[in-house]
């Protein structure tokens, strides 16, 4: 089965928050060549990746910048 589209876009924002030293911007994401998708969708997919704690956001608007949350490790 193909991975649905916004699960495609979930994992192409993930990787480019993983990639960047200095968080991912909105801007940024956008001028992906792998997405011709809308501003507002790609924001609303930002957003729910903060909710769930997969991403950090810092700032607000224009200056938002976004970075991958490290999974916690486990103590023995």
């Amino acid at each position: 089965m193909a991975p649905s589209s916004s699960q495609s876009l979930t994992d192409l924002i993930l990787q480019m928050a993983a990639a960047t030293k200095d968080g991912a911007a909105l801007k940024d994401i956008l001028v992906l060549p792998a997405l011709s998708l809308q501003r507002r969708k790609v924001q609303r997919r930002l957003q729910a990746l903060v909710k769930e704690g997969r991403l950090r956001q810092e700032g607000t608007t224009r200056a938002a910048r976004y970075w991958l949350v490290a999974p916690p490790v486990e103590s023995i």
